[in-house]
């Protein structure tokens, strides 16, 4: 059993660095308004929680889709971090510049657009 507990650790730990260096990578990225298209939440049956929240963007008339996953310890925090995030409802993304299908959520500016922050597009 302890190998079981440090092998979802061992995961989320792998889930949260590689999250991390993304979202590091796209600091300077600009940001888009996206809409929620799809939130759900993946039980684990082995590993950690992951909940997945799917989007959809408009960048210089053409639309773009990205997927968020993020992993949690405890099930209930990914379900509630689901309901929050409900198709229809908006969030911000960072773009990559010159290669809008790769984008990124951020927490950070999450909280910015909670704040009434107002963009060009």
């Amino acid at each position: 059993m302890p190998g079981l507990v440090l092998d979802i650790i061992f995961e989320f730990l792998f889930r949260i660095l590689v999250r991390l260096f993304r979202v590091i990578g796209a600091t300077s990225w600009p940001i888009v308004r996206a809409n929620i298209t799809a939130a759900n939440y993946t039980p684990a049956g082995y590993g950690c929680e992951v909940a997945k929240i799917t989007y959809e963007f408009r960048l210089d008339g053409k639309s773009y889709t990205g997927m968020d996953a993020k992993p949690f310890l405890v099930e209930r925090s990914a379900k509630d971090y689901v309901e929050r995030h409900s198709p229809g409802s908006e969030l911000l993304v960072r773009v990559k510049p010159g290669v809008p299908e790769s984008s990124v959520v951020r927490n950070k500016d999450q909280w910015s657009l909670t704040k009434g922050l107002q963009l060009d597009n």
